[in-house]
């Protein structure tokens, strides 16, 4: 959801461990998320803050360890719905 003073997709923060850098992003519904990653890929190529490692079509969401200019390139991203702090867990503790 977008803080109405910034137009920035607000990140919601873990509550407990979190893997540092680490962030789930999830695109709305509509976008063709083939078509931002190619333009993620050229705004923000991969290299020191920037790495997607794991990308899911089918729910139009990735994770990856990101630096703060590209956290506020995605934070600025209309086709962004949700950034989350990607939190450490096990199978047990769900």
């Amino acid at each position: 959801m977008a803080d109405q003073e910034t137009n920035l997709v607000e990140i919601d923060r873990a509550n407990g461990p979190k893997v540092e850098s680490s962030y789930l992003v999830g695109l709305k519904d509509d976008v063709d998320m083939s078509a931002f990653m190619r333009r993620f890929g050229e705004a923000c190529p991969p290299g020191p803050g920037t790495e997607v490692t794991n990308n899911w079509l089918y729910i139009k969401g990735f994770c990856g360890t990101f630096g703060d200019e590209t956290l506020h390139f995605l934070q600025s991203c209309p086709e962004v719905d949700t950034i989350s702090e990607n939190v450490i867990g096990s199978v047990g503790s769900f």
